[in-house]
């Protein structure tokens, strides 16, 4: 009896070791890895990763605007994501000191608002929209995600020439 109910013990630990806690560089818990369809205007028809937590989509920029077209630098070892945001002016993402740039706005990161894992940044939606004017669109139902801007993206300008 004693030595079935220590091997099922054993057995939930090794099959639970992978859902274990996980931590990102900030101390923050990694959500679950979901791949969501990101659709754009009948060109960008691929696949993203994101981090789901707290009922929350946190979205990869990396893939974000690799897929877009959107001029990227990403400094893994200053915790960045930089660039110039189609000829406007350049942004700045500083995820170790919690602030976002672009023109004369300047956001205020606080934890909840993004998630660093080994496999890269991720940010919330809503920071994106404020920041850029980039509204990124969940559906939760189809794990699906789209773009509504006012901004004609690169990948778009790319393709009409």
């Amino acid at each position: 009896m004693i030595k079935s109910c220590l091997l099922t013990i054993l057995f939930l630990l090794i099959w639970l070791a992978p859902f274990g806690d996980q931590s990102s560089v900030f101390g923050q818990d990694t959500g679950q890895e979901v791949f969501l369809q990101f659709r754009y205007q009948n060109v960008v028809n691929i696949y993203v990763s994101s981090q789901y937590e707290q009922d929350q989509f946190f979205l990869s920029v990396n893939e974000l605007f690799s897929a877009l077209q959107i001029d990227i630098t990403v400094d893994q070892a200053n915790f960045t994501i930089s660039g110039n945001y189609l000829g406007e002016g350049n942004y700045l993402i500083d995820f170790n000191n919690r602030r976002a740039v672009f023109q004369d706005r300047e956001l205020n990161l606080s934890a909840d608002d993004y998630i660093i894992t080994d496999l890269g940044f991720y940010i919330h939606p809503d920071i994106l929209n404020e920041l850029l004017g980039l509204e990124f669109i969940i559906d939760f139902n189809n794990l699906a995600v789209t773009l509504e801007t006012d901004d004609t993206m690169p990948v778009i300008a790319q393709r009409e020439r």
